[in-house]
């Protein structure tokens, strides 16, 4: 896997990490409480992840 490759995942890993926490965010406003807060740290994880391979990747 290349340089380009890598950063090209991180992109993406990070999109669905920031949608993860998007959703989450909804949920949390909207009072539904649906979305477990694990699913927040796994969104935060995802996202931190893939800006650190879209950058350094």
């Amino acid at each position: 896997m290349d340089s380009n490759e890598k950063r090209r995942l991180g992109k993406i890993v990070g999109v669905l990490g920031f949608l993860i926490l998007t959703l989450n965010f909804i949920d949390m406003l909207a009072g539904w409480n649906k979305v477990a807060d694990e699913t927040a740290i796994a969104g935060a994880v995802l996202t931190i992840g893939g800006a650190y391979f879209a950058l350094y990747g």
